[in-house]
């Protein structure tokens, strides 16, 4: 009995030093971007693959990380210091697993992307992130319903994995 008090007593000590501790903080919200930047406008994406529908899917998982993530500042284009542009490159599908009929169960979709930073006053490339791609599996069957969700679910992962990593190339390394 008197070890198990002992016990929550340190433990209740603990919690205390926790609350009143100074603590570590992050480095805070605000970031360096290129060229004196402090405020983007998210251009849609475009489009040059074949899928309809996808540059909507890929430039409102980005707007929604960066409102989210809440280190880059988002503005409308005429009060903007730079766009960020995207092009959506390139699209595949291919089949990754099979039943014992030869038919595909699994799929795996690959996205490559390419996003630059442009000064809006001097229309100046500022950053380039390269090409960046991402992929990801979904499962396959005979409901043609249930494979357009599924696909639609994968493209949805893709963009918001890509969303974070175009974010984080963005803002670090100024």
């Amino acid at each position: 009995m008197m070890k198990t008090e002992w016990l929550i007593n340190i433990m209740m000590l603990f919690f205390l030093f926790s609350l009143s501790a100074c603590g570590y903080h992050l480095l805070g919200k605000e970031v360096n971007l290129p060229g004196g930047v402090s405020k983007i406008y998210v251009e849609p994406a475009h489009n040059k693959t074949m899928e309809p529908g996808l540059e909507q899917i890929f430039t409102q998982g980005l707007l929604e990380f960066m409102h989210a993530d809440g280190r880059v500042q988002l503005a409308k284009k005429e009060n903007a210091d730079a766009i960020l542009k995207s092009d959506l490159v390139e699209l595949n599908e291919i089949p990754v697993a099979f039943d014992r009929y030869g038919r595909a169960t699994l799929l795996q979709i690959s996205l490559r992307a390419h996003s630059v930073l442009i000064a809006t006053r001097e229309n100046k490339k500022l950053w380039d992130s390269g090409s960046l791609i991402e992929r990801e599996e979904y499962p396959v069957g005979d409901d043609f319903l249930q494979n357009d969700r599924l696909r639609k679910e994968a493209l949805n992962q893709m963009s918001q994995r890509m969303s974070r990593i175009l974010v984080e190339l963005l803002t670090s390394g100024f």
